[in-house]
């Protein structure tokens, strides 16, 4: 957790919180309080035929300095799972907090917005409709960043699969959180898969990364990508780093201060030598 001059400067809490399975994702700190969300398993539900089902909700804690509990609570729906991976709490003027999330039932994904008070009680949910794709069986939604882009507007970012391949899905909200509107970003045959989003001026630089993984028995290559928008959702370029230097999907990207962009992640690939792809090598490295 951080440091900083209203909290103690160092200490590790192990807290099992009160539920089955607890995994706090983000946490910010606040009027020397740290606030803490994650995804949860309180209870388990039954569907159809009285067939066990354990619903994911939304874990929510706060602490003291001393990294002591002060509150433990959670958000749990009936009819979907929900997950915040990826999602990090953020603080509005208003003493609430802002918290994205993705959603999953028995026939498709959702994207989810929660506005949270800093008791942990629920202020807002939105949920948001994939508009391509709609049955679980074909497609997938997962939310992988949540920010402002410094006008009064918010972006999601998110992997979407449709059928056979991953695409870039990219969602504007209005200041209200309702949609303005929804862009797909991709190629035709392979995976891309989503990182960060940055905000530059009036451009958004989407990062991710594209393979061929799962398409082909052999060779496996990962890119990182970068895609640079327009606040209308055109595209002004595209960035695919060379297949040799084996870099899989953008973890992060930020620009630097002579105009260009830096970028980390993980190096990644999988060279299959046998013709029958089945002997091979796998290699990993930062970069």
């Amino acid at each position: 957790m951080g440091i900083n001059t209203h909290a103690q400067q160092y200490f590790n809490v192990r807290n099992s919180l009160h539920s089955f399975n607890s995994i706090l994702t983000s946490v910010v700190q606040d009027n020397h309080k740290y606030y803490t969300a994650g995804i949860c398993l309180d209870s388990i539900n039954y569907i159809g035929g009285g067939t066990g089902y354990i619903i994911w909700g939304i874990k929510f804690a706060v602490f003291d300095k001393n990294g002591n509990e002060l509150l433990d609570t959670f958000y749990q729906r009936q009819d979907i799972d929900i997950y915040t991976w990826d999602s990090k709490l953020i603080k509005q003027s208003d003493n609430s907090f802002l918290l994205a999330a993705y959603a999953t039932d028995t026939s498709q994904y959702y994207l989810m917005l929660y506005r949270f008070d800093t008791l942990g009680r629920v202020l807002m949910e939105k949920q948001y409709h994939k508009p391509v794709c709609s049955t679980a069986n074909s497609a997938f939604w997962r939310l992988k960043d949540f920010k402002p882009d410094g006008n009064g507007n918010w972006l999601m970012l998110s992997t979407i699969k449709c059928n056979s391949n991953h695409d870039l899905f990219l969602t504007k909200l209005d200041s209200a959180f309702n949609v303005i509107w929804h862009k797909q970003y991709g190629d035709n045959v392979l995976n891309d898969i989503a990182g960060r989003i940055l905000v530059d001026g009036n451009s958004y630089v989407i990062s991710g990364g594209r393979t061929n993984n799962n398409l082909t028995s052999k060779n496996f290559i990962y890119r990182a990508e970068l895609i640079k928008i327009d606040t209308a959702g055109n595209v002004q370029w595209t960035y695919l780093s060379p297949a040799s230097r084996l870099t899989n999907a953008i973890q992060d990207v930020i620009k630097t201060q002579d105009g260009g962009y830096v970028y980390c992640g993980q190096g990644d690939a999988t060279e299959y030598l046998a013709p029958d792809g089945v002997s091979g090598v796998v290699s990993f490295r930062a970069w």
